[in-house]
């Protein structure tokens, strides 16, 4: 764990660098503006499903538990995965980019300088087509929750099996994801036509990393090897 702690909470390029070594052999990176994309080099006959962690710098367990599980799994070709989408909230380690804004709001109105090419791009539809997981924490909050943008039950009772099994739950476990236009990633996904879309939140209060990064790896693995449908 002391080796994706170090690389998670030290220079961007370093992590990047790092999870390019564990995924190489699978996929390629690309730029989308300041955004750094992991995309297949090989196409996929099931459809196209996106990961994100790392949208705001004061929840590390996403981007450890990505760096984590990508060291030991060979990912599938229908999967994408953005890492840290704010480069400049990582490195703050605060909830906001370099301007004060929270990148996860006012999406595709008034996006962070960070993501707007992504957003303003047709690749975000594509690669979230299948499905998305967006792999969040709560600072202020002991106990983990679900934001669910657009449903899948199965994964939905899935992930909460997770969150019940490591944390207290926050009320039933799923909070209403009713927004106004202040729009988040999750929510623009399904917007746009994401099979699904679900926000795994962890608990930051009273809880270790270690217990988070481990919720958070399992989250990812079931989202990755689910094979049916909404």
């Amino acid at each position: 764990m002391e080796q994706f702690k170090s690389f998670a909470q030290n220079s961007y390029q370093n992590y990047i660098s790092k999870f390019y070594s564990f995924i190489k052999d699978t996929h390629n990176k690309k730029k989308i503006g300041a955004v750094d994309v992991f995309y297949p080099k090989q196409k996929s006959k099931q459809p196209n499903r996106l990961i994100t962690s790392g949208i705001q710098g004061d929840e590390p367990a996403g981007p450890i538990a990505l760096l984590k599980w990508v060291e030991v799994n060979k990912v599938p070709s229908n999967i994408f995965i953005i890492p840290i989408v704010s480069a400049e909230s990582y490195l703050n380690k605060t909830h906001f980019d370099d301007s004060g804004k929270n990148v996860n709001l006012n999406i595709p109105n008034n996006p962070a300088d960070e993501i707007k090419e992504l957003i303003n791009s047709a690749l975000l539809q594509s690669i979230s087509a299948g499905g998305y997981l967006s792999c969040q924490e709560d600072p202020k909050r002991d106990a983990g929750y679900l934001l669910v943008w657009k449903d899948n039950k199965e994964l939905v009772q899935n992930f909460l099996e997770t969150i019940k099994s490591n944390f207290k739950l926050h009320g039933d476990g799923v909070l209403d994801s009713t927004i106004d236009d202040n729009k988040t990633l999750g929510n623009y996904c399904a917007e746009l036509g994401a099979q699904f879309s679900i926000t795994t939140e962890t608990p930051v209060i009273n809880t270790s990393i270690e217990k988070r990064v481990d919720a958070q790896v399992s989250m990812i693995a079931k989202f990755v090897e689910y094979d049916g449908t909404v």
